[in-house]
C-alpha cells in the first residue's frame, strides 16, 4: 500500500476536525489540540497524504469560531474522565498538545490518524473491538513512550508494508540497556498497529461457553501401536494406555520455543498401564507382578537390538553367499537380484525399495524430500540418494536468521561401488531413458510387492536348502544398520543413513543432531567397500566425481556458526568492560550484575549442554568443585529422576568460582545498603530497583537479545555434532546431553559406564569449545 493512495476527503471544515481528532461530544480541550493541527497537516502533507480542504479548515481555525463551537458543546462537571480510553485519538492529540512534540513522534501520529480513518470506514461489525483494542493501544505508546524509544522508530516509507516490515525487525533488536521496559512494550504496541491494519494480526474469537459447550479433556489415550508390537510381549487381550502432554500443549510452551525438543518436554515420566496392579494379599504370586513390567521389558529388548551382533542381522558367511549369488553367478531374475542389492545396500523397507526411482542427472532430484525414506538412483553418478530422517515438530529458522547458521542441506548422497553397479547397471539404465525431465520409476508397475517378496523368499529359500544358512528378507535388510553401529558407534548417525528412527521410538538426539554429510557417507563406503572388497574389488569404486555433492551438514538447522558465536561472545565481554568503568555508579551496578550473570549462563549452557531451564544451578551443593563435575536435572521435576553428571573443564570452574565472589560481595553491597535478597539460588539477576529475579530463560533471553536473538538452545543444537565431529563415541555422547531411555540410562545402579572414560573423553573437546568460541575467565566486583 502506498501512502500517497490515502486520502481524508472532506470540504466542511467541522467535519474534517472530526475526523482528524475524532472527539468527544464535549469537545474537551479542542482549543488546545487546535494548537497542534497546523503541525498535524503539515507532517500529512510530508507523508504526501491528501486531505481535502486543509486549507478551509485552517482559515476556520483563524477565525475563532473553535471557541464558540466549545463554549456551546461544553458539559460542566464531566473533566478528563473516560477520554482515555472512549476517545483515544482525542484524548492522545491533547496530550501531545500540551508538551513539545518532535517531528518525528507528530508524523506518527499523522500516519495513525490517517491509518485509523481507512481503518475505520472498512472495519465490519465482528472487528470493531479488535480496532478499538489496537487504536487505544497505539495512542497511549504515542504520549507516554520516551524521546529514545522514537529515535528507534525507523524512517517512514512510502510503502506502508516495508516500513511495518523494518519496524518489526527494529523490535526484535531492541536494546535493553538504552530503553525501559515500558518502552520495549509501547513500541511493540505501537507496530502491533500497523501488522494489524495490515491484516497480519491474529484474531481471536471469543465467545461464552454453558457448561453444555465444555469438553473435558481426558489425560489417557489408548495407545494402538503397542498393542500391534509383536516384540512388546504385551498381552494382547489387555489395553495398553500411555499418559503424556498432548501435542497442540507442547508446542505453545516457552521451553519448545527455546529450541528444546518436544520429547524431552514431558513433565513426568512415561507412565504405562497394562492392567491391574498385583495383590499379594489375595494370594497372586510373583509372576502376576512380571506380566505387569512387560512394557519395561519390551523396551530394553528393543534398545538391545540395535547392539552390533544380533541375531537380526547377516554373519559374514551369509553375505558372501548372498553377494556370490548376486555378483558372480547372476542366478535367478534380474528384478530379484536387484530387489535383494538395494535391500541390502540402503537398509530400507521392501515396500521402500519398490518404489525406488531413476533419475538420469541430479539436476532431475526433487527439491524438498518429503519422505527421508525415499531413494534416488543417479544414473551418470552411480549413486542413490534419499533425503535426511526429521523429527516431527521440528524447530525452523525465521527469515534472516540463515546467514548465522551452518548451512544444512535435505539430502544424503551415497556411491555404489563398481561390482554391485554392474548388476543394476542395465535396469537403471532403462529406466533413466524414461526420465527425461523427472524421476521415473525403477520398478515396472506390474511388479506388486506381495509377488516380488514371493520370489525373493523363494531364492533364498534355495540358499538356505542348499547352504543351511538362515537368509532372510528381515536380516539382509538389517545388515547395514548392524554394519554401521560397528563404524560409526552413534545411533542417530546410522539412523540418519538409514532413514529409521530407533527401534524404541523417536528419540531427542534426532532434533539436535547435525553432521557433515562427508563424514556419513564416509562410514557408509567404508562399510560397502568391504563387502566389494571380501569379493575381491577394488578399496575405493572407480566413479565420476559428485559434481552436485554436498560439502555442508545435515540435520538441525540451528546448528550456530562458530564466528558468529565468537563474535557474541567478544560483544558481551566488550559490554561488560564498558561496565566495570562506572561500576561505581548505583544506576549501572545492576546491569553489570545482569550482563554478568547472563555471559557466567551463556557459558554453562555451552560447557555443561544443558538445557534452558530456570536456575541452571538450583543450589551451590550441585556443584562438586574438588570432582569437577556439576549434577544436572533439567528435564524433569525435582525428583532428580532424569539427572545426568557433566564434568566441568577447569576455566568454567575458575569462572564458577568468580562468580560465586562476586554473588557473595554484591550481597554483602545490597545489604548495607538496606537491600534485600531473597533467593538463595546460585544464579540471580537485579531489577533496576535491585529486587532479585529468578535466573529464568526469559530474562537470560532478554538480557542478551541484543546480540543472542535466536533461542537459547542453539548450544545443544551445536553441541551434539561438535562432540561427534571430534570422534567422541555415540554413547558418551548421549550421556553428555542426557539421551537415554529404558535400558539405556547411563547413571542407573547396573551401568557399565565408566565415569573416568567419560571425563577424559568429553572434557577436553568442551575446553578446547570455550576456547575456541572465546570463553575467557571474567571476574566480578571486588567486594
Amino acid at each position: 500500500m502506498l501512502l500517497n493512495e490515502l486520502t481524508i476527503a472532506t470540504e466542511n471544515p467541522e467535519q474534517l476536525l472530526n475526523e482528524l481528532v475524532q472527539p468527544r461530544e464535549d469537545w474537551f480541550d479542542m482549543e488546545v489540540i487546535a494548537g497542534l493541527l497546523p503541525g498535524l497537516l503539515r507532517a500529512l502533507e510530508s507523508l504526501s497524504v491528501t486531505v481535502t480542504g486543509a486549507e478551509k479548515l485552517l482559515e476556520w481555525l483563524s477565525s475563532g469560531e473553535i471557541e464558540v463551537r466549545v463554549r456551546e458543546k461544553k458539559q460542566p462537571g464531566r473533566g478528563v474522565s473516560g477520554l482515555k480510553t472512549g476517545h483515544p485519538q482525542h484524548a492522545g492529540l491533547r496530550e501531545l498538545a500540551q508538551k513539545e512534540t518532535g517531528e518525528v513522534r507528530l508524523q506518527m501520529a499523522a500516519l495513525v490518524i490517517v491509518l485509523a480513518y481507512q481503518w475505520r470506514h472498512d472495519v465490519p461489525d465482528d472487528e470493531q473491538n479488535r480496532f478499538s483494542s489496537r487504536l487505544y493501544e497505539a495512542w497511549r505508546a504515542l504520549w507516554l513512550m520516551g524521546d529514545t524509544a522514537v529515535n528507534c522508530i525507523p524512517r517512514i516509507s512510502e510503502h506502508l508494508e516495508r516500513f511495518a516490515a523494518t519496524f518489526a525487525r527494529r523490535n526484535e533488536m531492541l536494546d535493553r540497556r538504552r530503553l525501559s521496559g515500558n518502552d520495549i512494550r509501547y513500541l511493540v504496541e505501537l507496530q502491533r498497529f500497523f501488522k494489524h491494519f495490515l491484516g497480519d494480526g491474529q484474531i481471536v474469537r471469543r465467545h461464552r461457553r454453558t457448561s453444555a459447550d465444555r469438553q473435558v479433556w481426558s489425560l489417557t489415550s489408548d495407545w494402538e501401536p503397542l498393542d500391534k508390537d509383536s516384540d512388546t510381549e504385551v498381552d494382547q487381550s489387555k489395553t495398553v494406555r500411555i499418559h503424556t502432554t498432548r501435542p497442540s500443549e507442547v508446542k505453545t510452551t516457552k521451553h519448545f520455543l527455546a529450541g528444546n525438543a518436544p520429547d524431552e518436554l514431558d513433565d513426568a515420566t512415561l507412565l504405562l498401564e497394562t492392567g491391574e496392579q498385583a495383590k499379594p494379599e489375595l494370594g497372586e504370586r510373583s509372576d502376576a507382578l512380571l506380566r505387569k513390567l512387560q512394557p519395561q521389558r519390551a523396551a530394553c529388548r528393543r534398545v538391545n537390538s540395535v547392539l552390533p551382533g544380533r541375531w537380526e542381522s547377516l554373519s559374514e558367511y551369509e553375505l558372501n553367499l548372498i553377494l556370490e549369488s548376486l555378483v558372480f553367478r547372476r542366478s535367478g531374475l534380474p528384478t530379484v537380484r536387484l530387489f535383494i542389492l538395494l535391500l541390502l545396500l540402503t537398509g530400507r523397507a521392501p515396500e521402500v525399495v519398490l518404489r525406488a526411482r531413476v533419475v538420469k542427472s541430479r539436476d532431475q532430484l526433487p527439491q524438498d524430500f518429503k519422505n527421508s525414506e525415499d531413494i534416488y538412483l543417479v544414473a551418470d553418478e552411480r549413486t542413490w540418494v534419499c533425503g535426511t530422517l526429521k523429527p516431527k515438530d521440528r524447530r525452523e529458522l525465521k527469515s534472516g536468521w540463515h546467514k548465522y547458521f551452518e548451512e544444512s542441506r535435505q539430502e544424503l548422497t551415497f556411491r555404489i561401488p563398481d561390482q554391485f553397479w554392474q548388476v543394476m547397471a542395465l535396469t537403471v539404465k532403462s529406466a533413466g531413458g524414461r526420465a527425461t525431465s523427472k524421476s521415473a520409476a525403477l520398478f515396472s508397475r506390474r511388479v506388486k510387492l506381495d509377488g516380488i517378496i514371493n520370489r525373493v523368499n523363494s531364492r533364498l529359500k534355495d540358499l538356505k536348502r542348499s547352504t543351511g544358512s538362515r537368509l532372510t528378507v528381515k536380516r539382509i535388510q538389517n545388515l547395514l544398520f548392524d554394519s554401521l553401529m560397528n563404524v560409526s558407534t552413534d545411533l542417530i548417525d546410522v539412523c540418519l543413513i538409514t532413514g529409521k528412527h530407533p527401534p524404541f521410538g523417536p528419540s531427542a538426539a534426532i532434533y539436535y543432531h547435525t553432521r557433515a554429510a562427508e563424514q556419513l557417507a564416509e562410514y557408509y563406503d567404508r562399510v560397502v567397500v568391504s563387502w566389494a572388497r571380501a569379493m575381491g574389488g577394488a578399496t575405493r569404486p572407480d566413479q565420476p566425481e559428485l559434481s552436485g555433492a554436498s560439502v555442508s551438514r545435515v540435520g538441525s538447522p540451528l546448528s550456530i556458526r562458530s564466528d558468529v558465536m565468537r563474535a557474541v561472545v567478544v560483544s558481551l565481554q566488550e559490554q561488560l568492560q564498558e561496565y566495570r568503568k562506572v561500576i561505581d555508579q548505583p544506576s549501572y551496578l545492576w546491569r553489570f550484575h545482569n550482563l554478568y550473570t547472563a555471559y557466567v549462563n551463556l557459558m554453562l549452557l555451552w560447557a555443561t549442554g544443558y538445557r534452558a531451564v530456570r536456575d541452571p544451578i538450583a543450589d551451590p551443593s550441585e556443584l562438586n568443585r574438588k570432582r569437577g563435575f556439576v549434577v544436572i536435572s533439567d528435564k524433569e521435576g525435582d525428583d532428580m529422576g532424569h539427572s545426568r553428571v557433566v564434568y566441568l573443564p577447569e576455566r568454567m570452574i575458575r569462572q564458577l568460582d568468580c562468580y560465586e565472589a562476586h554473588r557473595l560481595a554484591l550481597s554483602r553491597r545490597l545489604q548495607m545498603a538496606g537491600c534485600k535478597v531473597t533467593l538463595s539460588t546460585f544464579l540471580w539477576f537485579l531489577t533496576s530497583k535491585y529486587e532479585t529475579v529468578p535466573a529464568t530463560p526469559k530474562e537470560l533471553a532478554a538480557e542478551i537479545v541484543w546480540v543472542f536473538p535466536w533461542p537459547l538452545n542453539t548450544s545443544r543444537h551445536t553441541l551434539r555434532g561438535y562432540l561427534r565431529d571430534r570422534d567422541v563415541p555415540g554413547d558418551l555422547v548421549d550421556t553428555f546431553m542426557g539421551h537415554w531411555g529404558i535400558g539405556t540410562e547411563p547413571w542407573a545402579r547396573h551401568s557399565a559406564l565408566d565415569p573416568y572414560a567419560f571425563k577424559e573423553a568429553v572434557g577436553p573437546v568442551i575446553d578446547e569449545l570455550l576456547e575456541s568460541l572465546g570463553f575467557d575467565v571474567l571476574e566480578g566486583i571486588d567486594g
